[in-house]
């Protein structure tokens, strides 16, 4: 994936925005490493099984080193005495979500048989509102009620803005005049929560919230107090993590399965 630069030079002359730029990327595993614990959750999960163990690892059965990695390329910037901002990708921040759902919600009158709401779900640890959105068809109560919920979330991890795109592309979607996206609202209750870990955007963080942890490896017993927003998400009974992963093919959507669903309800 080439990297995103923002000019402040071009700025100036009237053509602000991100673009792709950038030749001879590579991504490699470097000579760095850190020890991972057997009490480290990032082995709990199982996602260690993925990396290399070094020889003291396979010794003693109690810790074992990870690399970490480096991105390289080229970049030929156009201006002299420039100031340049690079992103892995487009950035989508806390602000511009939230006068996203205000326009959204402000151009539903085109829609008439959509319905949105925007509530908060909870504080996040700095104190940033943390928005959850109801989309469906309008309706009596009764009709309403008999409809099925599926619910979205998004941006757990901070450095995952193309999560957030995704995301945005989601409730465009459901909120559209297409027929299918009138059936979609019809049949079911939409609730999506589209940025988790607010603290972590705002804050600047690629992975971990404010209390210094990945939320997304807390969904067995979060904590109201270190943890709000997965305490609060986490009475969710359907939904759907938006994941935003690198790959060749682009981009997944990673569902649950039934057992890891009673198991979430634990």
């Amino acid at each position: 994936m080439q990297p995103v630069l923002f000019s402040v030079t071009e700025a100036c002359r009237g053509r602000p925005g991100w673009v792709r730029i950038g030749s001879s990327i590579s991504y490699y595993r470097n000579l760095y490493a850190g020890l991972n614990t057997p009490n480290d959750s990032v082995k709990k999960s199982g996602t260690s099984k993925k990396k290399k163990r070094s020889l003291s690892s396979a010794r003693n059965g109690c810790a074992y080193f990870r690399n970490y990695f480096s991105i390289r390329f080229t970049i030929n910037f156009q201006h002299a005495a420039d100031v340049c901002y690079i992103a892995y990708h487009f950035p989508y921040t806390y602000s511009f979500l939230q006068a996203s759902l205000e326009c959204m919600s402000m151009r539903l009158n085109k829609v008439n048989s959509a319905y949105m709401r925007t509530d908060t779900l909870c504080d996040s640890l700095a104190g940033n509102a943390v928005p959850v959105v109801t989309i469906t068809a309008a309706g009596s109560r009764e009709e309403v009620g008999r409809r099925e919920t599926v619910i979205f979330s998004a941006r757990v991890h901070p450095g995952e803005s193309n999560a957030s795109w995704m995301m945005h592309g989601v409730v465009e979607f459901l909120l559209s005049a297409t027929t299918a996206a009138a059936e979609l609202r019809k049949n079911f209750v939409f609730k999506l929560v589209p940025m988790l870990n607010p603290d972590g955007v705002v804050n600047g963080s690629h992975r971990c919230s404010l209390a210094g942890v990945d939320l997304n490896r807390v969904w067995d017993r979060p904590s109201a107090s270190l943890h709000p927003t997965v305490f609060h998400a986490k009475g969710i009974v359907q939904f759907v993590v938006c994941f935003a992963i690198v790959l060749k093919s682009g981009v997944f959507l990673l569902t649950l399965t039934h057992d890891m669903l009673k198991e979430l309800q634990r």
